[in-house]
């Protein structure tokens, strides 16, 4: 008996094996296929648009600015029901004057990727919004700098230039009324030392729409920023040799002085120190008093342009 097992098997599966290879092909592609009719559902979190019927009127405020809406299909869209693209949009009408309105979202308000995705439940489904008089505005454009410029740099405020300068918005009474500005979207100032050229766009605060151009063109100046700094006690050494037979009496020991120049130039002299100095070479014996020199960066001067003053002597050996 334990022979004849395997041939009988044998038999079984070499007997009509065309259409026992077929009957598998179906049972297999029926499992897929009823595997990819079964239902899902899937809770997606969309963003509402909102709109009124006519130009005098729009929304100033409105109870949520996103929904929660539960989708059915077929397994087979599950990639479809849990990343494709959805909106909902609502246009709110019979508005015959400001104030209050509600009104109740149906599943003809959502846009789904496919038709066979089914709208089964919207949360909330009720919205209530503020409707307000639209008016039109002329309002100034701001540049929105973000970070500063590379240190001992500054930017030269009076002399941005955007243009266009202004835009024209519209949107609710109440809400535009308290505008007096649009900015724009931030421009990076962080490291730079030279001036620059950028095209940006106009960001605005919700319910407020802009009627004309939105991309701005902003020159920003930059140059290096000069500053002005006190130096006190400036040790004053004399360079050179008076006349034959002379020492020198220096009566003022040290000096104090302003320089102007770019800040960065400024913090490093402060830290390295000022050579200060007066040339005595081949004085005459006598009261003297000479300005003080320093040695200082090309971009570094004195504020006054008038040195200070040292008094000192050539005394005779005798």
């Amino acid at each position: 008996m334990g022979e004849k097992f395997p041939k009988v098997i044998w038999s079984w599966i070499s007997e009509h094996w065309g259409l026992k290879l077929v009957s598998l092909f179906l049972a297999i592609g029926f499992w897929f296929y009823a595997g990819g009719k079964e239902s899902v559902e899937v809770v997606r979190n969309i963003p509402i648009q909102i709109e009124t019927e006519g130009e005098h009127f729009s929304i100033a405020k409105r109870s949520v600015g996103s929904i929660n809406v539960r989708l059915q299909a077929t397994r087979g869209l599950l990639s479809v029901l849990s990343s494709g693209e959805m909106s909902a949009f609502h246009r709110v009408s019979g508005i015959s004057q400001v104030g209050d309105y509600s009104f109740r979202l149906t599943p003809a308000d959502i846009k789904v990727p496919s038709d066979e995705i089914r709208v089964v439940s919207i949360f909330p489904e009720t919205i209530t919004v503020t409707i307000d008089e639209t008016i039109t505005k002329k309002l100034p454009v701001q540049p929105n700098f973000v970070g500063d410029p590379a240190f001992g740099y500054k930017v030269l405020n009076d002399k941005i230039e955007t243009d266009p300068d202004a835009i024209m918005v519209e949107g609710p009474k109440a809400k535009l009324g308290e505008v007096n500005f649009v900015k724009t979207e931030p421009i990076e100032l962080v490291g730079r030392s030279h001036s620059f050229r950028k095209l940006v766009r106009i960001v605005l605060e919700p319910h407020l729409r802009a009627t004309s151009d939105t991309i701005i063109d902003v020159f920003v100046p930059i140059r290096e920023e000069y500053s002005e700094r006190k130096y006190e006690n400036i040790v004053v050494k004399p360079l050179g040799l008076p006349g034959d037979g002379s020492y020198i009496d220096l009566k003022t020991k040290s000096v104090t002085f302003d320089l102007k120049g770019p800040k960065d130039e400024l913090e490093r002299i402060a830290t390295k120190g000022i050579f200060a100095y007066v040339d005595v070479t081949d004085l005459a014996a006598g009261a003297h008093e000479l300005p003080a020199k320093m040695i200082l960066p090309e971009t570094v001067s004195l504020k006054n342009d008038t040195p200070p003053l040292v008094k000192l002597s050539i005394e005779k050996v005798k």
